[in-house]
């Protein structure tokens, strides 16, 4: 028999990392948040200042897990989708 593949978001990104770098941050916000940006969403935001920091060691850029952590529960608490108005007429 086969066995069962778990794609858990813990095993792709174990809990003592530390660091996460740019070209895994997307699939990070993805696995362990349910958060899905396209990159170029997240440039933009990057350059609005709405990303966490991040950490530029050369050419690589890293985020910290604790301030990415941080930005996901201020991102949910700012993005909470209001009920629609009724048209007025």
């Amino acid at each position: 028999m086969a066995e069962k593949q778990t794609s858990d978001a813990t095993t792709v990104f174990p809990d003592s990392l530390e660091y996460v770098g740019f070209q895994n941050v997307l699939a990070f916000l993805a696995a362990r948040y349910d958060i899905h940006v396209t990159r170029r969403t997240w440039y933009r935001w990057t350059q609005q200042r709405v990303t966490p920091p991040r950490l530029r060691m050369g050419n690589s850029i890293l985020y910290r897990v604790a301030d990415l952590k941080n930005w996901v529960e201020g991102f949910r608490l700012e993005h909470v989708r209001r009920p629609a108005r009724g048209r007025r007429g």
